[in-house]
């Protein structure tokens, strides 16, 4: 899934993905598929970080490396639970080419001075409920991925942004640049960043941004 268009102002590419007899479920941007990802796990154990191939080589490229994980939380057994959020901002849409896969959902662009919003919901498969979470409210389904004990939901919203939001990425960007090397470092329109924080003690968002400011 992406936002925008192939061949027009878009994102990255994500991937979501599970292992229909365990009933874990995974999230990655493409370009980092190998390198870092989401778990979500049967038992509600869920992690953001390196990916288990990726950690010697992590050890040895960052010096304060500590784990593979950047952070651990779980999701309560309940019928339907919020446990992920992929934030993109319609400032930070940039056209470059890239090599989609075919079953690529497009997202429609958000409108000016909005995000879109991409929700990674996890249902029980016997929970009364809408046809997918969000429905009443007029949010739009982008998929499903079924198990054998639970169903992951994935729909989307544009909402408009706010200035908590856009401080949060400027700040970030700023941070970025300031790093050693950071001035040799490839740049260009499909140069993307991520950035993740709490929206709660049970769901965690990952903001994407480009490389270069609006």
């Amino acid at each position: 899934m992406a936002v925008g268009s192939q061949d027009g102002l878009r994102s990255s590419t994500w991937r979501a993905w599970g292992d229909e007899k365990k009933g874990d479920v995974y999230i990655s941007r493409r370009g980092t598929g190998g390198i870092i990802k989401v778990s979500i796990h049967r038992d509600g154990n869920c992690q953001i970080g390196f990916t288990q191939e990726y950690e010697n080589i992590a050890k040895e490229r960052f010096p304060d490396f500590e784990s593979r994980h950047w952070k651990k939380w779980k999701i309560p057994d309940e019928p339907l639970v919020r446990v992920l959020q992929i934030v993109v901002p319609n400032s930070e849409l940039r056209a470059f080419p890239s090599k989609e896969e075919k079953q690529t959902t497009w997202i429609p662009s958000p409108p000016q001075d909005s995000v879109s919003v991409v929700t990674i919901f996890i249902k029980k498969p016997n929970a009364e409920d809408e046809v997918w979470p969000g429905a009443a409210e007029g949010i739009k389904p982008l998929g499903v991925i079924p198990s054998e004990n639970r169903i992951a939901w994935a729909v989307y919203s544009d909402n408009p942004i706010d200035d908590n939001l856009r401080e949060f990425i400027a700040r970030h960007r700023l941070m970025v640049a300031n790093r050693p090397k950071a001035a040799s470092a490839p740049r260009g329109p499909e140069t993307r960043m991520v950035i993740w924080g709490a929206r709660d003690e049970h769901c965690l968002f990952l903001v994407e941004y480009a490389w270069d400011p609006p």
